[in-house]
């Protein structure tokens, strides 16, 4: 056979493919069209890891992969969104199905192209020269995002669609995601509904719109997006994500476990989607629902950059609570071999020292359980503990507490430190009750916290109705230090921003208020429940109706 191109020799490629047959005619076809170095893998888990350690220029995947819960969309998805498949990697699945459903998924994902069977050599080579081409086609703006510089890669794009160039649609999606991504959500709002104006059903470029609305404050408008978009197109997942997420960062966690569950039932065999409804799921009271998508994220998930080690945490909790202790053994020892492989890594070294402790519990060591719980206490106010840690403290005395175990006598003390300090938002509130739901009276407690944060908040906006505006701003700022509560310390801002003109000691207000900020801002924001900090949507979602 023909070379594809020039560079073809220089290529890698992988094949992932269950059957041996199939599998061997792919290696066999890009091997005669040239390419240098050709892996092949049965397992699509195996390929999974494979592409987290390595960079591949070229992947064929099979579509289904039943044994396995997982398909090759399912993997791209997730590979994309994470960050860990270079723009430049061309993508082809290989599917038996030519249903239109099979399409316009694909469509939506970041596949390149498809490979339909039964399929010819010559098929086979035509659609990796067109793909190719595109690829060679975007270099100069894959360049820039390949080097960070997001702004000059998202200026190329606006280049690009405005003058209709190659692939020019193409640009547009990259483009909007890229303006998102560097904080300008009014412009990649605008390039959403250029695209709109051509078709208003493009989902990609709705979706883009519903995320800026996020972007720019705008969540009312936000969710009536999502929510029309997920009611019209349902197994949208990408919607569903994002949609979840604004749910979470609303308050609304029932509604948030309604539809993580939706997206893992799209795709059974994704590692993000599985702990993100296991995760929520588990902090709404549904323990029982959560039991399964936590233990399939670990099952799938332990080694993988995609998994998240708080799933850990919360099934030693589980385990602990159903008296499993092998269970609850491997899940420490998962814990302790991902901190040994990371030293220095704080969270790690968080999870797994109250993790830990359920061990202790287990094996009846209570004297070594109050000693970890007095040295937990010290930290209750240390300016670098976060929410995430926060919760997993109240999951861990409410589950002590209800098992009866003897709890210190400043327990009560401990709760409502966190409490205080945390519960500043209806979504951080419900996340606090929901680590500690198995023990009522300290669910309580976070409601009465926000109750008594609330209060502190009238008071000084009172002080301000009454034109003691230095007074107000002070009293918020002595509370904030007291308790590191961001809703007061930022209420504190605000009120100074305000009213700046008839403070005296405005410059030393607002000096006190940025040391606070910025000593607990970060600590203080929702956990990311399933979400790592490397997950986006996929950027090179090809638009299904807009087919350069």
């Amino acid at each position: 056979m023909q070379m594809i191109d020039r560079d073809i020799a220089t290529s890698s490629a992988l094949v992932i493919d269950p059957n041996l047959t199939s599998r061997g005619m792919l290696v066999s076809q890009l091997r005669d069209f040239g390419v240098g170095n050709v892996s092949q893998s049965s397992r699509i888990h195996d390929a999974r890891r494979m592409l987290e350690s390595r960079t591949f220029d070229i992947v064929l995947c099979e579509q289904e992969f039943e044994a396995e819960g997982y398909s090759g969309q399912n993997l791209l998805d997730d590979l994309r969104r994470l960050q860990l498949l270079p723009l430049s990697t061309v993508f082809i699945i290989v599917t038996g199905s030519a249903s239109y459903t099979t399409v316009a998924d694909a469509a939506e994902s970041a596949v390149d192209s498809f490979l339909l069977k039964p399929y010819t050599a010559a098929a086979l080579g035509e659609r990796l020269t067109q793909v190719r081409k595109r690829k060679k086609s975007l270099a100069d703006i894959f360049a820039p995002v390949a080097a960070g510089d997001l702004a000059s890669a998202a200026r190329l794009c606006l280049k690009r669609f405005k003058e209709q160039g190659p692939f020019s649609a193409y640009a547009a999606r990259l483009g909007c995601e890229l303006l998102l991504r560097i904080g300008e959500p009014e412009a990649a709002k605008r390039l959403n509904e250029l695209v709109l104006e051509t078709d208003p059903t493009v989902p990609w470029a709705r979706l883009g719109v519903a995320r800026a609305q996020i972007d720019a404050n705008q969540p009312a408008a936000a969710a009536r997006s999502l929510e029309a978009l997920a009611a019209e197109q349902p197994n949208y997942t990408d919607a569903l994500d994002v949609l979840g997420r604004l749910q979470m960062e609303q308050g609304d966690i029932d509604g948030a476990v309604a539809t993580y569950r939706r997206a893992a039932e799209f795709t059974r065999g994704s590692i993000v989607r599985l702990q993100r409804h296991g995760l929520t799921a588990y902090y709404a009271g549904l323990r029982d629902e959560a039991q399964k998508p936590l233990e399939r994220a670990a099952v799938l998930g332990l080694g993988s950059r995609m998994f998240d080690m708080q799933v850990l945490v919360l099934l030693t909790a589980l385990r602990y609570e159903q008296r499993d202790g092998r269970a609850l053994q491997r899940a420490l020892d998962s814990l302790q071999e991902a901190a040994a492989k990371d030293p220095d890594n704080t969270r790690l070294v968080a999870l797994g020292g109250v993790a830990w402790v359920f061990g202790l519990a287990f094996h009846k060591q209570f004297d070594q359980v109050g000693t970890e719980l007095a040295s937990w206490s010290t930290r209750l106010l240390d300016p670098a503990l976060d929410t995430e840690t926060a919760c997993n403290l109240l999951t861990l005395w409410s589950t002590l507490a209800a098992s009866g175990v003897q709890m210190p006598d400043d327990t009560g003390a401990w709760v409502d430190t966190l409490a205080t300090r945390f519960a500043s938002s209806r979504a951080t509130t419900e996340l606090l009750a929901g680590a500690a739901r198995i023990h009522p009276p300290f669910a309580q407690r976070m409601w009465q916290a926000q109750q008594t944060v609330a209060a502190l908040a009238e008071r000084a906006v009172a002080h301000t109705l009454e034109g003691r505006h230095q007074e107000a701003i002070s009293t918020l700022i002595d509370e904030g230090q007291r308790t590191l509560n961001m809703k007061l310390v930022d209420l504190a801002r605000m009120t100074l921003q305000r009213h700046r003109e008839k403070v005296q000691e405005a410059a030393a207000l607002a000096a006190a208020i940025d040391r606070i900020r910025i000593a607990v801002a970060g600590a203080s924001q929702l956990p990311s429940l399933g979400q790592t900090s490397r997950e986006r949507v996929a950027l090179t979602a090809r638009p299904a109706a807009h087919r350069d």
